[in-house]
C-alpha cells in the first residue's frame, strides 16, 4: 500500500463516517431514545429521580461532547495524513488540519440544513472547532514530545 493511501484512507474513512451520521441515523430524533435508554440501564438508581428534561440535558450535553470528540480525531487524521510520517515540522503542519475540521464543519452543518430530521446550527460548528483545537494541540504536544526524547 502506498504511503499516500496509507495516510489518507483512514481520513477519508472517518469523513465518510461522520457523513453517513451527519444524515438521518445521527439525529436526535434516532439517538436520543437509546441514550435515555443506556442512562436507565447504568444508573438504575437514578430511575426515579430522572425527569424527561434531565434525560433531555443529559443528552444534549453527550451530543456536544460527542461533536468535540468526532472533530478531534477527525484533526488527528488530518494531521497525520498531512505530515505523513514527516520528521520535519512545517506550519502548514497546523494550518491544513485546522481548515480541513473547520470547512468539514461548516459543510456539515450545510448539509444538514437539507436533512428533514436535522438542522444546521452555527453553535455546533462552534464545538466541532473546539474539537478541531483539541486534536490540533493534542498533535502539537506529541510531536513535541517524540522530537525531545533522546534517540534509540
Amino acid at each position: 500500500m502506498s504511503k499516500h493511501v496509507r495516510y489518507t484512507l483512514p481520513l477519508l474513512a472517518w469523513m465518510g463516517f461522520m457523513f453517513f451520521m451527519s444524515g438521518n441515523t445521527g439525529s436526535a430524533e434516532n439517538t436520543s431514545p437509546l441514550v435515555h435508554n443506556l442512562i436507565r440501564k447504568f444508573f438504575p438508581w437514578l430511575a426515579s429521580q430522572m425527569t424527561p428534561e434531565w434525560l433531555d440535558r443529559v443528552d444534549f450535553d453527550l451530543r456536544k461532547t460527542a461533536h468535540v470528540t468526532e472533530y478531534a480525531i477527525l484533526t488527528i487524521l488530518a494531521f497525520r495524513a498531512v505530515t505523513r510520517g514527516s520528521q520535519k515540522f512545517s506550519n502548514g503542519h497546523v494550518l491544513w488540519p485546522l481548515l480541513i475540521g473547520v470547512g468539514w464543519a461548516i459543510s456539515d452543518e450545510y448539509h444538514q440544513s437539507f436533512v428533514p430530521s436535522r438542522w444546521g446550527a452555527a453553535s455546533d460548528v462552534f464545538f466541532d472547532t473546539v474539537g478541531v483545537i483539541v486534536g490540533l494541540l493534542l498533535c502539537v504536544w506529541r510531536w513535541l514530545w517524540r522530537s525531545q526524547r533522546p534517540a534509540q
